[in-house]
């Protein structure tokens, strides 16, 4: 195909998407029927599930660092013995885990095979996973996004001091102004006439 040829392909195909958005009835209805209403994530819960993702993913890349091949069980275990913080096994569910690591299996990172005469699943780590885990791409993530998670609470914080700042500055106006009425009339009442 020559260059014209693929531009006019590309403009043809844009013109039938055109032709599609226009046969939508609104945006209010597809944001209605989305769902978008019951979205309850904040930016302290969206800033912690992104944290959350990477620190598990880097945790499950280097639980291979103890063997090339793991079975569920010890998995979970390496994961949630020696990688994870106490507070993290408390606070994210086990479908989180199994999440993440369905998730790493559909990037590439991980494979899962099963042996003759096995039911749970074992899993290995790919090449890809390899060079994930020797650039230290998912571990990078982690901390970034655990940065990021801190910045966003300490952000929360300093804008709920300067409110408090502010209110005292309001505070400490309101009294001076009361102060200097109060210092008026006194000042009237006492004057010997």
């Amino acid at each position: 195909m020559t260059q014209e040829e693929i531009n006019q392909f590309r403009q043809k195909e844009f013109e039938e998407l055109l032709a599609r958005t226009k046969n939508i009835e609104g945006w209010a209805e597809i944001f209605a029927e989305s769902g978008a209403r019951d979205n309850k994530n904040t930016d302290d819960r969206v800033a912690k599930n992104i944290y959350v993702e990477h620190f598990l993913m880097s945790s499950i890349m280097e639980a291979f660092m103890f063997r090339e091949s793991l079975n569920l069980k010890e998995l979970y275990k390496i994961v949630l013995s020696s990688k994870v913080p106490e507070s993290f096994i408390w606070d994210i569910p086990i479908e989180k885990l199994n999440l993440t690591i369905i998730e790493m299996i559909k990037l590439g990172y991980m494979e899962t095979y099963q042996k003759e005469k096995t039911i749970v699943p074992i899993f290995q780590i790919t090449d890809l996973g390899f060079k994930v885990l020797q650039d230290r791409t998912l571990q990078n993530l982690a901390l970034t996004s655990f940065y990021s998670y801190q910045s966003q609470k300490l952000n929360e914080r300093a804008i709920d001091l300067s409110k408090r700042a502010v209110n005292l500055s309001l505070v400490a106006i309101y009294i001076s102004v009361l102060s200097v009425i109060v210092t008026i009339i006194l000042a009237i009442v006492f004057t010997p006439s």
